[in-house]
């Protein structure tokens, strides 16, 4: 992929995320799988309200709920017992309702 054009990648225009990830030099990347989810995590501070800076973080679809909250805890050095996730929903009327997925 290094030699090709963003253009012959994504194949066509449109409107795409794309992931920059670093590691540090005695890292390696993890593989990624096919069928793996983008998601842009925030941490909420519950006694101040604020909304931390997002990190992207990518899970597989076949992660139980725990091994994704692991999996984000190890990248916001938290621990998953002290965690929980909601997931932000917008339907097509433009309103926003808030699940949690942790229970």
């Amino acid at each position: 992929f290094q030699h090709q054009t963003i253009g012959q990648i994504v194949g066509r225009t449109g409107f795409y995320c794309l992931f920059l990830e670093t590691h540090k030099e005695n890292e390696t990347f993890k593989k990624y799988n096919y069928g793996g989810v983008n998601l842009k995590v925030s941490v909420v501070d519950l006694s101040t309200g604020e909304v931390g800076p997002a990190k992207l973080v990518r899970g597989e679809l076949g992660w139980t709920v725990e091994e994704l909250k692991q999996h984000i805890g190890e990248v916001f050095i938290i621990k998953s017992s002290c965690m929980r996730i909601v997931k932000e929903e917008e339907n097509y009327s433009s309103n926003t309702s808030v699940l949690d997925i942790s229970v």
